[in-house]
């Protein structure tokens, strides 16, 4: 009976020590699982900030910059003129070519001269003849004054002697009309430039008559335009108008009291791959606002002097108030746009943030932008995968805009970048000056 006894209680007690042993082994088991799990977690974790990209960042860049206004413009020529024949004839010489430039004054068409030297030499002839009425009737009249006196003559006979006289005198002076008109267009056979400028093709060519189709004579032949300076009209909006007089009249001022930027300064760019700028001023505003559109017409003169510019070629204007004044630069590549509008992201204290932003010009790469401070850090790339909220690393980079940059924009004001290699370029006008050899001996001698 104690042997049972015995072998019961070792029983037992191996099969405690069996399972506090298997309690052990699974402690053991779930801790190093964990301890495992742990690691593999942390290695994860490590290798995934090792593989996060480095954010590159840069405080906005503050300029001194003009207050300005951005317009759509067109270009005019400064002076343009129809060059007409005013008298009639054949056309015996063109002295230019088509699309040459010309000086004032220079022949432009000489018509045959045959016909108006003809009439002018009647004309000559017919006041020699009407001078020798006026003379035998001047004769005749004092003969019957005396008569009348002495009683010799009737009163009847002494007033027709009158009227033969006053006769005479207007047909004299009608003979001299006449011979004014026709050396008049005698003249109007030599056919000038009025002013220096470019020609435009030719419509009548030699042999051909001119002054045919109508009472007047007068037949287009073709047309002239000034191209330095040129005009360049855009529409000002009402609620810009009292900003635009107001720099215009600073310009009475004397220059002691201006900022040290030219006010009412205009830049005018054309629109194209190779863009042509040019400079120039404000010179007119209109009399009234357009109650229609809401804006007010108004005109710039600016330099042509390599005669690039055409006009009716359409372009974008600048104009420059003055009064300097700080703003804040950020590249234009940086600022993205979606749905709610332009935006920029920042990092502070290592978390990506979203800020919206306002464009209000475009320098070249550059853009003047409000909604931003000083001191931000602006994220400049991997622009396309980060989101707000991440945790990421960086680095400053230093970015400058440069001194001048090129300036575009659209009609929405938001200008667009020209790049380096097309800006805009200063091109030489083509020869097109007819020589000599090319002359009739006419022209020459015009």
């Amino acid at each position: 009976m104690k042997l049972f006894r015995c072998r019961n209680q070792y029983r037992h007690n191996r099969h405690g020590l069996d399972r506090s042993l298997s309690s052990t082994l699974t402690i053991l088991f779930s801790t190093s699982l964990t301890a495992l799990t742990l690691f593999g977690c942390s290695q994860q974790e490590n290798a995934h900030r090792k593989q996060a990209p480095t954010l590159e960042i840069m405080k906005p860049v503050s300029m001194k910059m003009p207050d300005q206004l951005f317009f759509s413009a067109y270009a005019d020529a400064f002076e343009s003129v129809d060059i007409v024949a005013r008298t009639r004839g054949f056309i015996s010489d063109v002295c230019f070519q088509d699309g040459q430039y010309v000086k004032k004054d220079q022949l432009l068409y000489r018509i045959e001269q045959i016909i108006s030297q003809a009439e002018s030499e009647q004309a000559q002839a017919e006041v020699q003849i009407a001078r020798a009425e006026v003379a035998e009737s001047r004769i005749e009249l004092k003969r019957y004054q005396r008569l009348v006196k002495a009683k010799a003559a009737s009163q009847d006979q002494l007033d027709q002697a009158t009227l033969n006289f006053r006769t005479a005198v207007g047909d004299l002076d009608n003979a001299k009309a006449r011979l004014k008109r026709y050396r008049q267009d005698l003249i109007y056979t030599d056919i000038r430039a009025p002013f220096s400028g470019r020609m435009s093709k030719t419509s009548y060519y030699p042999g051909q008559l001119v002054g045919e189709s109508n009472s007047d004579a007068d037949t287009q032949l073709s047309s002239i335009k000034q191209l330095n300076p040129l005009y360049v009209y855009f529409n000002v909006p009402s609620t810009h108008l009292q900003t635009v007089l107001r720099a215009q009249n600073t310009e009475k001022l004397p220059s002691a009291s201006k900022d040290l930027i030219e006010t009412s300064h205009v830049q005018f760019t054309t629109i194209g791959k190779h863009p042509v700028e040019q400079h120039g001023t404000l010179d007119f505003i209109d009399i009234g606002v357009n109650p229609s559109s809401g804006t007010i017409s108004a005109r710039a003169t600016i330099a042509n002097p390599n005669h690039l510019i055409y006009p009716g070629q359409s372009g974008h204007l600048i104009l420059t108030l003055g009064h300097a004044r700080d703003v804040l630069m950020l590249p234009s590549a940086i600022i993205k746009l979606d749905q709610l509008g332009s935006y920029v992201y920042t990092l502070n204290n290592g978390s990506v943030k979203r800020i919206n932003v306002e464009r209000q010009a475009t320098y070249g790469p550059w853009t003047q932008v409000t909604g931003i401070q000083s001191d931000q850090n602006i994220v400049t790339n991997y622009l396309d995968i980060v989101k707000p909220g991440q945790q990421l690393n960086s680095k400053t980079i230093q970015v400058s805009p440069g001194p001048e940059p090129n300036t575009l924009f659209d009609d929405a004001e938001v200008m667009v970048t020209v790049p380096a290699h097309e800006k805009p370029r200063v091109l030489q006008a083509p020869d097109t000056t007819i020589k000599p050899d090319n002359l009739s001996n006419a022209c020459q001698q015009g």
